[in-house]
Order: structure tokens, then C-alpha cells, then sequence
């Protein structure tokens, strides 16, 4: 008679798996650039860098600022 015996593909894939040297390279590497995106995004990207915008600023922005002339042009020197 002859037996076979399960085979535990995940337990043994993961053990396998992290114990290969190259395979914890790539993790430790995907581990630390998801680190330093998620700081980027939180510390230069964050809502504090962001300027605020309201309509003042706006119409400054695009059309200049606002000056009032004293006198009134006119065409005719």
C-alpha cells in the first residue's frame, strides 16, 4: 500500500519564500520606496503645503492687481 501525504503548499511556499535572501531584499526594498512615497505624500504633498485660494487671490493671479486710478481716462489727449 502506498501513502501520500498532503502537501501544504502555502506553509511551505512562505517559509521557503522569505528565507531566500533575494527575496527578502525585494521586500525590504518594496517596504522601504512604499515608505518614503507615503512620507512624500504626507510631508510635501500634505494639506499645510497647499496654498489657500480664495476669489481675491484669484483675480490677482489672473488679471493683476487692483488699481484704482484717480483720475478718469480718457481717449482724447
Amino acid at each position: 500500500m502506498i501513502q501520500i501525504k498532503p502537501v501544504r503548499w502555502r506553509v511551505g511556499y512562505r517559509s521557503i519564500m522569505f528565507k531566500h535572501p533575494l527575496a527578502r531584499e525585494v521586500s525590504l526594498a518594496v517596504v522601504v520606496k512604499l515608505a518614503i512615497v507615503i512620507g512624500a505624500a504626507f510631508f510635501i504633498f500634505g494639506p499645510k503645503q497647499r496654498p489657500t485660494i480664495d476669489p481675491l487671490s484669484v483675480q490677482t493671479r489672473l488679471i493683476g492687481p487692483i488699481q484704482t486710478s484717480p483720475e478718469p481716462r480718457s481717449i482724447y489727449p
